[in-house]
């Protein structure tokens, strides 16, 4: 095959390495400009109906690699950026069309009912395959000291009923990995999880400069879970013990998952509370802090609190107005706790109030409380108001509250672009919310939220960055 022609590609080998060719050819841009490139994406490719999609980097890779059939719009995204002119070389388009048959349609003749059947049966077979490998394995005296998967340990797999497995095989890239290899890499970027179907890995945490193994995880479990919560940077290293067959889910894509499926929440939350009870090795588990495994976060931020034109008591008339408004918020929500925090508020709601609770009762109460307060008080006293609203696992001590997820909020909350447009606007209140409580919970209730008015924004502050969404309201 000319690898220069995708008109020639015959199998997604072949369309791999044309598209290889054409990265070769635009000078190797890297992955991660190609995903900022198109991070925004929604104009339409030239010459078609298609709009322009995130180029993410684990699927260019598995794409440029020949283990994924991209969707045409991916694909079409992909060699405009790297400088084809697609509206003048239709050859891509065709190919796409060309292959799709035989990578997206594979054995359509037999039937949806008689296909399902048959995927049944050959998931059931391959699981039991697998559970006995791993029971031999187990049989082969490891080492004493490493652990062994915990039988009662929740099998994330097993707990998803036929459809949800389906719709998150969907999502999901299927992927190998030798034994000894480093899945992921504590205090690197959390951009996706892993869900194991066949081997074993071990979790492994820095303590003073060594590595120390805290958990095995198994056929089932899942690995990576923290950054399906909420956007955050690795706590832990996992390492292959065997090889591994696994399925390889984005974030964004699990959380669109999980917006689509909102019992898999429940089942996280299980996960959770269970690993939490492990405790890493070599610590007491009475002096471990105790985490919540999916709170909901709410941060406030007065807009130009510290300015020269405030007076102390006007600051004061501010402080008291918005505690009293966060108060009222989380009115008969048990166990919120509020924090102050300078120029407004952290709140924390445990996991027994619903995030979308949370988040409607922001959404419902805040802005009328900010125009009844700026109607009845003087110019200085008035006031802007940022909100950041996040859902993760918190952290609760003997100082407080801490955690990834109360992180997150802070660096949406001082996101430049958000900045910008609220001071750009009259807008009384300007809501950023992390990309998974926009996914699983204001997303999923359009006729409440108005999905439609939310933007997306880029976040970049400090080493975070992401994408959020934002929505600018006034009460009037």
């Amino acid at each position: 095959m000319d690898d220069l022609d995708p008109a020639a590609a015959d199998t997604l080998d072949d369309l791999a390495a044309c598209l290889r060719r054409v990265h070769l050819g635009a000078d190797r841009p890297t992955y991660r400009s190609l995903e900022q490139q198109t991070i925004h994406a929604n104009s339409f490719l030239p010459g078609t109906r298609l709009k322009r999609v995130r180029l993410s980097r684990n699927t260019l890779s598995d794409v440029l690699l020949g283990r994924k059939y991209p969707s045409k719009a991916f694909l079409l995204t992909f060699v405009d950026a790297c400088g084809i002119d697609i509206e003048n070389d239709p050859r891509w388009e065709e190919a796409w069309d060309r292959l799709a048959v035989q990578y997206l349609y594979q054995g359509a003749e037999l039937g949806v009912e008689q296909l399902r059947r048959q995927l049944a049966e050959a998931e059931a077979r391959a699981d039991q395959a697998v559970r006995d490998a791993n029971e031999l394995r187990k049989q082969l005296a490891f080492p004493g000291e490493r652990k062994v998967p915990s039988r009662d340990a929740i099998s994330f797999w097993d707990a998803l009923n036929p459809v949800e497995r389906e719709a998150l095989r969907s999502v999901a890239s299927w992927r190998t990995f030798p034994a000894g290899v480093r899945l992921m890499e504590e205090g690197e970027r959390a951009d996706h999880a892993i869900v194991i179907l066949g081997g074993r890995a071990e979790i492994r945490v820095n303590d003073n400069g060594t590595e120390r193994v805290i958990a095995v995880r198994g056929l089932g479990q899942i690995l990576g879970e923290r950054s399906t919560l909420k956007v955050s940077v690795r706590s832990a290293t996992v390492v292959a013990l065997d090889m591994i067959w696994a399925l390889v889910v984005q974030t964004r894509d699990f959380a669109a998952f999980v917006s689509a499926h909102p019992r898999v929440l429940g089942i996280m939350e299980n996960i959770a509370a269970q690993r939490r009870t492990e405790g890493p090795v070599g610590y007491a588990r009475d002096s471990l802090p105790l985490i919540n495994p999916s709170c909901t976060v709410f941060l406030t931020d007065v807009v130009g609190f510290g300015g020269h034109a405030r007076t102390d008591i006007d600051r004061s008339l501010i402080r008291e107005a918005l505690f009293k408004m966060t108060e009222t918020v989380v009115d008969g929500m048990p166990n919120a706790r509020i924090e102050d925090r300078g120029d407004g508020f952290l709140t924390v709601v445990p996991p027994g109030v619903s995030a979308a609770r949370v988040i409607a009762a922001l959404l419902n109460q805040l802005p009328a409380a900010l125009d009844r307060h700026n109607s009845t008080h003087s110019e200085t006293a008035r006031f802007q108001l940022r909100l950041a609203v996040n859902i993760g696992p918190v952290a609760t001590d003997i100082a407080g509250v801490s955690g990834e997820a109360i992180i997150v909020a802070a660096r949406l909350v001082e996101a430049p672009h958000f900045k910008e447009a609220l001071a750009k606007s009259s807008a009384s209140l300007g809501v950023v919310a992390s990309p998974f409580a926009y996914e699983a919970v204001i997303k999923r209730d359009m006729g409440l939220y108005e999905e439609e008015s939310y933007d997306q924004v880029l976040v970049e502050v400090k080493e975070f960055i992401t994408t959020a969404w934002m929505k600018l309201i006034n009460y009037k």
